[in-house]
């Protein structure tokens, strides 16, 4: 559990899964997501809900984002992927709940996330993806000292436009060390 003044970091409960129904299927917060701009049925979302952020797994950590006071799911962050031998894994952030959007809550998952994949589970490497039109997210997660890795060229058509994958990772030697 991760508390601060901003929001809080508890384990993904079950009943997170209604709110991540609202949240995925928002067409304004869905595309910073997914690719896909068809509407996900009821059963997938709940499917992918339970895949993602439930099941019990080695490889996978999952947190609610909540407000500082407990009392309400703003988002879902989680390690996946988590490969233990190789010390890696990858990171996702989603918060759904749009009132919390450029209010700093991002940047502060973000960073506690990759202290704690540093400092308390002895990563070495954490990457993510990301859209390259979405530039707010692309500028925390460089702060923060994350480095664009390689690019997916045209994995996403959007309003007409296509646009790249990003691959962003950082090192705990240039996290630890302040890159």
């Amino acid at each position: 559990m991760i508390l601060n003044d901003k929001f809080s970091l508890l384990p993904v409960e079950p009943e997170t899964k209604k709110l991540f129904l609202e949240w995925w299927r928002d067409p304004e917060v869905r595309p910073m997501q997914d690719s896909s701009l068809l509407p996900v049925s009821r059963g997938k979302c709940e499917e992918n809900f339970e895949h993602w952020f439930l099941s019990e797994s080695d490889s996978q950590i999952s947190f609610q984002i909540m407000t500082p006071d407990r009392q309400k799911a703003i988002g879902i962050a989680n390690l996946r992927s988590i490969d233990w031998l190789n010390r890696s894994a990858e990171f996702t952030i989603f918060i759904g709940n749009k009132s919390y959007w450029n209010k700093g809550i991002g940047k502060g998952v973000t960073r506690a996330m990759t202290e704690l994949a540093f400092k308390e589970y002895n990563l070495h490497r954490l990457m993510l993806r990301v859209y390259s039109h979405n530039q707010r997210a692309i500028n925390v997660y460089k702060k923060i000292g994350f480095k664009e890795e390689g690019r997916l060229r045209h994995t996403l058509f959007r309003n007409g436009s296509w646009f790249d994958t990003m691959v962003m990772s950082i090192l705990s030697t240039d996290y630890l060390e302040g890159f």
